[in-house]
């Protein structure tokens, strides 16, 4: 009996409904790429794989982040600990 192996879980983000899909290994590093972006306020989950700024990505132009396969599919919700790894990276910035 042989083992399935599962894909490697990547972080996926999208800024806003017009941006591509971009993988990342950490959480810091899609905290560098949020404030790169404009990101300066706390984000708050909206939907299971989304977030919001309050200010540059809200309503239907959200913030996508979460775990996916080396294909983004699988989706898996950011971890609590990870959105507060976020929010104190933006916040202190």
């Amino acid at each position: 009996m042989g083992f399935i192996m599962s894909k490697t879980k990547r972080l996926w983000l999208r800024l806003g409904d017009t941006a591509e899909y971009d993988s990342f290994d950490t959480i810091e590093e899609i905290a560098e790429e949020m404030v790169a972006c404009g990101v300066s306020t706390e984000l708050t989950r909206v939907v299971p794989y989304g977030l919001t700024d309050m200010l540059n990505f809200k309503d239907w132009n959200y913030i996508s982040l979460y775990y996916g396969d080396d294909d983004a599919q699988n989706p898996e919700s950011i971890f609590k600990k990870d959105l507060d790894r976020l929010n104190e990276i933006i916040l202190n910035n």
